[in-house]
């Protein structure tokens, strides 16, 4: 496919969905990395409060969903890939870890029903408290409750690049490395018996930790189904538009664009170029949000075209 692709978060609001359907078709898009994670905080995740819109059954989902099923079908948009609520895991809390297994299962289904066939859920992060053996336990036996779920509704679960935060300094954290990601996913694969996982790979989080962007992507091949593109300056997840960082006086972007294109070449990845931006979208004035997106899907196609070459 090798298209451009935009995060839903910010720019799609429930209030004025038409009009923002209208004004993302006419900036060039027509994939849309779909939200569903901010209909539930994590603080909420962690207090235990499922009150919101996951308390409803998949039929009601649907129909609450239902303008948004129909509205991308008249503008001729797609739902490339969704966001599940992070973090949908609370150490020690058997009770909320059943709600957020439930929560995964009703995210599988809100993708099947406006075809959407990847969805991220973010690995657990356990290296504060417990070793990286238990982490790795907790999380196999996490993604293998989905596996009934992701052949039911035939949508793929994406792990996910993770960093952590200690101190205001950015360590490494679960599949960081990108050698024991893509044992996360080839182990889920042969639990499930087919190919239920592949992985999200996540530029920002690559960058904050000063990984090697193409070598990591030619570690990961072709379990490389998505992506998390963004921009930052090496210490914050700014979620910022492409080349808006630099190092040297200008001379050198922080983000490695180049090993980027140069990674995805090599391991012939032909998904789509997905932006992760709201945060680069939110501090724009929304009059000028159109232009800047049409600048996003530019960059979209250059990355494409290079990447075909």
């Amino acid at each position: 496919m090798l298209k451009p692709c935009i995060t839903s978060a910010v720019i799609l609001r429930d209030e004025s969905l038409e009009e923002d359907f209208k004004m993302i078709k006419s900036t060039g898009f027509e994939y849309l990395d779909f939200n569903i994670d901010v209909y539930l905080p994590g603080s909420d995740i962690r207090d235990g409060n499922f009150s919101g819109l996951y308390s409803k059954s998949i039929d009601e989902l649907k129909e609450f969903f239902k303008p948004h099923k129909e509205l991308a079908e008249k503008y001729g948009i797609k739902f490339n890939q969704a966001h599940a609520p992070f973090q949908l895991y609370v150490d020690g809390r058997d009770d909320i870890n059943e709600k957020c297994i439930e929560v995964v299962e009703k995210c599988l289904a809100i993708c099947d029903y406006v075809d959407c066939r990847y969805l991220v859920v973010h690995p657990i992060n356990l290296a504060f408290t417990h070793d990286r053996e238990y982490e790795k336990k907790v999380n196999i036996e996490y993604y293998k409750a989905f596996i009934p779920f992701i052949k039911k509704y035939k949508v793929m679960v994406c792990l996910e690049n993770m960093f952590s935060v200690i101190s205001r300094v950015v360590t490494e954290a679960v599949c960081s490395d990108c050698i024991t990601a893509a044992w996360y996913i080839d182990t889920l694969n042969e639990i499930a018996g087919e190919e239920c996982f592949g992985f999200c790979f996540d530029l920002g989080h690559m960058t904050l930790l000063g990984k090697h962007i193409s070598e990591s992507l030619k570690t990961l091949g072709k379990r490389v189904k998505i992506l998390h593109l963004h921009d930052n300056d090496n210490i914050q997840d700014n979620h910022a538009i492409p080349y808006s960082y630099a190092r040297t006086w200008g001379q050198y972007t922080v983000t490695d664009w180049e090993g980027l294109i140069d990674g995805l070449r090599a391991i012939e990845y032909r998904g789509n170029i997905d932006f992760e931006v709201a945060t680069g979208v939110r501090l724009v004035p929304e009059e000028v949000r159109p232009a800047q997106l049409a600048y996003v899907h530019a960059i979209g196609e250059y990355f494409a075209k290079r990447i075909l070459e």
